[in-house]
């Protein structure tokens, strides 16, 4: 496809069939009509400068027209849906918010609180916590968590890596090493990458999709959609990305079918502007959905097709991990 303009130029006959010299003769005569009742003095001159001013806009609104029969709504009107809009002051509002900026010997500090289903441990177990994380500027992690059983498991399993307080709660504090090689995921770049990614829609679905495309009508791939709305949510989640980087996340969704904003309370019941995935093809399982906050553009809790939820308690910059997690962390490669 060619991107030059002339290509979408009206030609002079759908002009004419728009705009033509029997409807131009009668709408000029009715401006000068309206310019002649208002008198000939300084007012009425005025007056018919802003006719001819209005001549001339009714004619460029009419060669728009003419423009939009030929490109057609999917390039046109694509950004004006109800979703499209709402993305987009969503993502002017997360564009605007401080910048979480993570330099060499600081860490980006995070509590989330997570609720989910434990397959091994029942289907009626639902396993709750809190997680506490450091990150450093090369994507070193300390994190240090606790979690517990609702309601209450009598298997007590704290795996390899953790102890059982006498509460029954289990406890960890593991140190990961930053990721190297192809194995990264793009979603979630360490500190120090995010500051490169891309600030446009169209190159940050590029490095997020790998170059791959969403596609639309009988080939649509629903699950393609879904990657880059569960990677778009992943780096609002991450805390440090760039504003613009995030804002440019949003974006890159606003044509996705499958995806609608509304505002609702989250789970928790702060009020919020949800932002959710669902297609009927892929069930409850496939839907993703994420809370913003409406003052900040900030992600304050998010869910996936599995019953898991998770809710922003506090995050920011800080210059050092305790020394307590540091010395109980247990290193993972």
């Amino acid at each position: 496809m060619t991107n030059d303009l002339s290509t979408y130029r009206p030609t002079q006959q759908s002009l004419e069939s728009l705009w033509g010299s029997e409807h131009r003769d009668r709408m000029l005569a009715e401006l000068l009509a309206d310019a002649g009742a208002h008198g000939s003095g300084p007012a009425g001159r005025g007056r018919a400068g802003l006719s001819r001013r209005r001549v001339l806009t009714i004619g460029a609104v009419a060669a728009v027209g003419a423009a939009v029969a030929v490109i057609g709504p999917s390039v046109v009107s694509r950004r004006v849906t109800p979703t499209a809009a709402a993305l987009d002051r969503l993502a002017d509002l997360n564009a605007a918010r401080p910048t979480a900026a993570v330099g060499p010997g600081q860490f980006f500090h995070q509590i989330v609180r997570e609720e989910g289903t434990s397959d091994d441990e029942g289907p009626h177990i639902r396993q709750v916590g809190v997680r506490e994380t450091w990150t450093a500027f090369d994507g070193t992690i300390w994190d240090s968590s606790v979690s517990w059983d609702v309601p209450r498991n009598d298997l007590d399993y704290s795996g390899p890596y953790g102890t059982i307080d006498s509460r029954g709660r289990r406890h960890s504090t593991l140190k990961f090493a930053p990721p190297s090689g192809h194995g990264q995921d793009v979603s979630a770049p360490v500190p120090r990458q995010a500051r490169g990614y891309p600030t446009t829609p169209g190159s940050l679905r590029n490095v997020l999709l790998g170059g791959r495309r969403p596609s639309r009508g009988h080939d649509h791939d629903v699950m393609l959609d879904r990657e880059l709305f569960l990677s778009v949510l992943a780096l609002n989640a991450l805390g440090y990305c760039p504003p613009q980087v995030t804002a440019a996340g949003l974006r890159a969704l606003e044509d996705l079918p499958e995806v609608t904003v509304t505002r609702t309370d989250t789970p928790s019941g702060v009020h919020a502007l949800k932002v959710s995935f669902a297609d009927a093809s892929i069930g409850a399982v496939g839907t993703l959905t994420a809370y913003f906050s409406p003052d900040s553009g900030e992600v304050v809790e998010w869910s996936t097709g599995d019953a898991s939820r998770y809710r922003l308690i506090t995050n920011g910059v800080v210059d050092a991990v305790p020394e307590t997690v540091r010395r109980r962390a247990i290193a993972m490669h």
